[in-house]
C-alpha cells in the first residue's frame, strides 16, 4: 500500500467470503429500511386475513382470529428474512462470486481527490466522489458503496497491518466528505 496526504493505494484479491460479506452487511446494515416494510406488511395483510376469516363484527373471537393471523404472518416473515433469505443469500452468491471471480483477476484500488480509480486484469474505471453512497467498514473489511449498491469489498488482509487498513479507511472517508454532498 503506499499512501501520502492525497492519495493511496491498495492492491488484492477478492475471494468468494469477500462478496459474501459485502453482500451480507448491504442487506443488513444498509437496507434495514425494507425489512422493517416487510414486518408491517406482513402485519397489515394479518389483519386484512384475520377481517376476512373472522367477518365484520368484532367480538372475542374475531379479534382471536385476527392475533392468530397476525402472528402466523409475521412469524412467516421472520422465518424468511432471518433464516431462510440468508441461506439463498449465502448460496446465490457463491456461485455468482466463483463465476465472477474466475474473470477479474488482481485488483488494485487507487483514491484521490477525484475518486475511486479500479484497475483489474478485466476492467479499468474511475468513479468519482459524487457517484459514492457511503465508506463504512467492519473488522474484516473496508466497504465502498456506489450508489445503487454496487462498489468494492476492500479485505483488510490486503494491508500490512491494522494502522494501514485504518488510514486506508480513514483517507477515503475523508476524500468522500470532502467531495460528496452530505
Amino acid at each position: 500500500m503506499e499512501d501520502d496526504s492525497r492519495s493511496i493505494t491498495v492492491e488484492f484479491d477478492n475471494t468468494v467470503d469477500d462478496f459474501i460479506r459485502f453482500d451480507k452487511y448491504w442487506h443488513t446494515r444498509r437496507r434495514t429500511g425494507k425489512v422493517w416494510l416487510g414486518y408491517g406488511l406482513a402485519l397489515a395483510s394479518g389483519v386484512l386475513m384475520g377481517q376476512a376469516t373472522a367477518g365484520p363484527q368484532l367480538t372475542g373471537r374475531s379479534f382471536g382470529y385476527r392475533i392468530l393471523c397476525i402472528g402466523v404472518l409475521v412469524a412467516v416473515w421472520f422465518v424468511f428474512v432471518h433464516g431462510l433469505a440468508p441461506v439463498i443469500a449465502r448460496l446465490t452468491m457463491r456461485r455468482a462470486a466463483r463465476k465472477f471471480l474466475r474473470t477479474m483477476g488482481r485488483r488494485r484500488i487507487f483514491l484521490d481527490g477525484g475518486g475511486v480509480h479500479e484497475t483489474s486484469d478485466a476492467t479499468q474505471g474511475t468513479y468519482g466522489w459524487h457517484v459514492v453512497d457511503a465508506v463504512e467498514a467492519d473488522k474484516y473489511c473496508i466497504f465502498i458503496f456506489l450508489l445503487g449498491g454496487t462498489g468494492w469489498v476492500i479485505p483488510r488482509r490486503a494491508f500490512r497491518d491494522t494502522a494501514s487498513s485504518e488510514a486506508f479507511f480513514t483517507t477515503a472517508r475523508r476524500l468522500h466528505a470532502q467531495v460528496a454532498p452530505t
